[in-house]
């Protein structure tokens, strides 16, 4: 095992996986009062969310949309 990190493949994370780790640990973190762009950061540095950033933060996206549309919703009641 003498390659460099570069030569080395990561197998795609399926999508449905993907998300519930990352709502998991978003959710275990803002529960911490670590906030989006804090949590967003670290992620981009560990796998599985490394090798699908792009796919991660939409994930994230849709997750903070989704409860900032919900509190908004609770606001207004």
């Amino acid at each position: 095992m003498a390659g460099s990190a570069e030569q080395i493949a990561t197998d795609e994370v399926d999508e449905n996986a993907l998300a519930q780790a990352v709502n998991a640990t978003l959710n275990r973190l803002l529960q911490r009062g670590i906030d989006a762009e804090t949590i967003s950061s670290m992620l981009k540095d560990i796998e599985p969310f490394r090798s699908s950033r792009v796919a991660t933060k939409n994930i994230i996206d849709k997750a903070l949309g989704a409860s900032h549309e919900n509190e908004s919703r609770s606001a207004e009641a």
